[in-house]
């Protein structure tokens, strides 16, 4: 099914500048992107015509600056959020530049094309790809599903994973001071993995990548 195509079956709007979004999902996949008008919209699609009583079932609240998504669960807390279900659906969120993102997915796939002072991401197996890097912050660990990512700016990435890989894409210009590590995987790289910046001049901008991996690879390029 080409979800660019599916059609936006339920669609909500909040005028939040600034916002600290948290987004919980089994099942459902995951598309942050930038806002056109400077407020935050949730559109969401359903991937099957089974699916589609689900779209009305998804908790999407306001309060203040926090904007909080979740579906494809039943209940509260780790409970709910391991509780697997049936559900089928794509969430587009589009936002303005944003404070916080915090999320946590199963068995889905969640892409980020917007900048955030601070991204947090837990997959159990879902793939995380993120375009742009925070201003601050970048955490991302999943359990089986692969990270990729790409640094545009200086930011701080944790990067963990147990069996996925992880990818790491550098802009030309920028330091890099990087820790990589894995069990069983390779190590490949474009750039030295030295924790030596010493090379850079005095307003060299610094990515730090701290990566860990059991058994899959961790791969450093430039973009």
């Amino acid at each position: 099914m080409d979800l660019k195509s599916a059609s936006v079956l339920r669609s909500e709007s909040f005028d939040i500048a600034n916002p600290e979004v948290f987004v919980e999902t089994v099942s459902d996949d995951v598309s942050i992107v930038e806002s056109s008008d400077g407020k935050c919209h949730i559109e969401i699609s359903a991937k099957s015509e089974s699916a589609k009583p689900l779209v009305d079932l998804v908790d999407i609240s306001a309060n203040g600056s926090k904007l909080s998504i979740r579906a494809g669960k039943r209940g509260t807390g780790l409970r709910g959020l391991f509780n697997f279900g049936t559900s089928e659906l794509f969430i587009v969120i589009k936002l303005p530049k944003a404070n916080l993102l915090k999320m946590k997915i199963v068995s889905a796939d969640v892409s980020v094309d917007q900048i955030f002072n601070t991204i947090d991401i837990g997959s159990v197996s879902g793939d995380i790809l993120v375009r742009r890097n925070p201003t601050g912050t970048c955490s991302l660990k999943t359990v089986s599903g692969d990270i990729k990512t790409k640094a545009l700016s200086s930011c701080t990435y944790l990067l963990k994973s147990v069996s996925g890989d992880i990818n790491v894409g550098v802009a030309s210009g920028l330091e890099v001071d990087v820790d990589g590590k894995s069990v069983s995987g390779d190590l490949q790289s474009e750039i030295s993995l030295s924790s030596d910046s010493s090379s850079g001049t005095e307003n060299s901008e610094i990515v730090t990548i701290s990566a860990t991996t059991v058994s899959g690879d961790f791969t450093l390029v430039r973009n």
